[in-house]
Formats: C-alpha cells, structure tokens, sequence
C-alpha cells in the first residue's frame, strides 16, 4: 500500500474479512472506489482502526460497539465489509459493482458454487414462477 491511509484500510479489512492476506489489486480499488464515494473515507478508516486497536475491539463486538455509542464511524465497517463481501461500493443511486466472482461471498463458497454469469433461461425467465 502506498501511503498510511490505505493502510489503515488494508488493516480495517483484513480485520472484518477475517484474513491475513487480501489481493493488492483488489485492495487498491476497493480503496479507490471508497474514497471516490466519500471524501472523509481515509481519515475514518485512520480513525476506525485506531479505535480499534487502542480499545482492543474485537470484530465480532465492533458493529454493537459502534451502535451503541452512536459513533460517526459505525458506517465505515458496514461500508468496507460491502465492498469486499458484495463487491458494491455506494448505496442507492451511487451503487457501483466492483467486483463479482472476486468478492468475498464468492471466494468463500467457491469450492462447491460458482456464481452465474448469466441466466439460465431467456430473457426475463428468472421473474416467472415455474410451471
């Protein structure tokens, strides 16, 4: 990573992805797509992950912490956590895909499943009950 912000945000993910290693190429635009959607991305990810390490947060307890005291910095979590786990960074409107088969859901169940890159009947098939 080239500086202490994405830093922090490779730290914060490994955190809540449960891994010790995640790809750089990956790493890099997710990063770039999240601070791309808020410009105050870098310095809440700093501050997530010293939270984090100066009260000795475990992941599992981080969302109830965050809720419970009301903190600016609850959404960081959830917003990293989506772009990794679902590929999409934003919300509404300003929702993007930044990856697919490279997300986490994916990865994690790849030995048995692989997601559908297309569907499996004609157009618009997918809406209709089956017969």
């Amino acid at each position: 990573m080239a500086s202490a912000e994405q830093g922090a945000f490779l730290a914060v993910s490994a955190i809540l992805a449960g891994r010790q290693t995640l790809d750089a190429a990956q790493t890099k635009g997710l990063y770039e797509a999240l601070v791309a959607d808020d410009a105050g991305f870098a310095a809440a990810a700093q501050a997530l992950l010293k939270l984090i390490n100066d009260r000795k947060i475990d992941s599992a307890d981080l969302h109830k912490v965050l809720t419970d005291e009301k903190s600016p910095l609850a959404p960081v979590p959830q917003n990293i956590a989506r772009a990794w786990f679902m590929g999409i960074v934003g919300n509404g409107d300003k929702a993007r895909v930044r990856a697919y088969e490279d997300a986490l859901n994916a990865q994690i169940v790849q030995d048995f499943l692989k997601p559908p890159t297309y569907a499996y009947g004609a157009y618009g098939s997918w809406s209709k009950n089956p017969s």
